[in-house]
């Protein structure tokens, strides 16, 4: 948007300006860097929420395996449940934090079950 911006601003100074005053392109273009600049926070807490959401769906697929995958032993039911309350716990405060929809969260709470 703030390149189209600048292009426009450039074409008007070019050519032959109509009666009347004159856009507020200086405004427009700040306005829409604003807009960018937030945009750009957002894209990056979003893809960091996901990140975080992955390690945890991930770290559920190595506690809920019967077989400690370092010892080679049987996993005790009460340290699995444990394991998988404290994932769960924390998908919950990630999906909190951004915000995710109703659905989202049902289905969550759904799985947590």
């Amino acid at each position: 948007m703030k390149v189209v911006l600048i292009k426009a601003k450039e074409n008007y100074i070019s050519s032959k300006p109509g009666p009347g005053r004159p856009p507020k392109f200086d405004k427009r273009i700040e306005t829409a860097a604003k807009k960018q600049e937030a945009a750009i926070i957002a894209l990056e807490e979003a893809e960091s929420h996901q990140n975080l959401m992955k390690e945890e769906i991930q770290k559920i697929g190595k506690v809920y395996h019967p077989v400690n995958i370092e010892t080679g032993k049987l996993q005790e039911t009460e340290e699995v449940s444990k394991s998988l309350d404290e994932c769960f716990s924390k998908i919950e405060s990630i999906a909190n934090e951004a915000n995710l929809h109703e659905r989202s969260m049902k289905r969550i709470q759904k799985a947590k079950k």
